[in-house]
């Protein structure tokens, strides 16, 4: 008699073989052709008594997401109307669950052009929901610069990293012509 055992959960791998920090692989249950050979004590640990010929026994495990979080924004681009060349307008910032993931965010906001400023994007969170979103504003000076600029909010809970971008379209000045 012998007694197997299989860990609860085991690591993805990427093919160099580093930990895929974005999957894991949950025990499942164990398979062998001698199945009446095989009894549980606990879901992870069983006792298998070997047949007189050869076989192989398995541990079947399936692959599921690990638990994590997603960073979006809503739309990916804004912009003011046509003749608005100062103002504000707004896009809605939301954190998401993935497999029950709960923790404390941090937000960073990078590559804003000078004269643009977003408010009420949060600098911190402690997330225990399945999901929670902001509207936040964009607003936008007259010294700001015509263009498109790529706005970056990044979201930082321990070795977890997500960022959403969003493009922030800035109208030009108008110019007039005196007769």
């Amino acid at each position: 008699m012998h007694v197997l055992y299989a860990p609860p959960t085991a690591p993805c791998l990427n093919s160099d073989g580093s930990v895929n920090y974005s999957c894991r692989f949950v025990f499942q249950n164990w398979f062998a052709q001698s199945s009446e050979f095989v009894h549980s004590n606990s879901s992870l640990q069983f006792l298998y008594m070997v047949p007189s010929w050869s076989e192989t026994v398995v541990a079947i495990y399936q692959q599921q997401q690990s638990p994590d979080f997603a960073l979006s924004v809503a739309p990916s681009t804004v912009l003011l109307p046509q003749d608005d060349f100062v103002g504000s307008t707004g896009f809605t910032l939301t954190l998401t669950s993935i497999s029950g993931w709960r923790g404390d965010v941090q937000f960073t906001t990078s590559h804003l052009p000078p004269g643009v400023t977003l408010s009420d994007v949060p600098t911190a969170y402690s997330f225990d929901t399945s999901f929670t979103s902001w509207n936040v504003a964009i607003n936008i000076a007259a010294s700001a610069q015509a263009g498109s600029y790529t706005v970056e909010i990044t979201a930082t809970s321990g070795s977890l990293i997500h960022t959403a971008s969003i493009t922030v379209q800035v109208p030009g000045s108008m110019v007039r012509n005196i007769v």
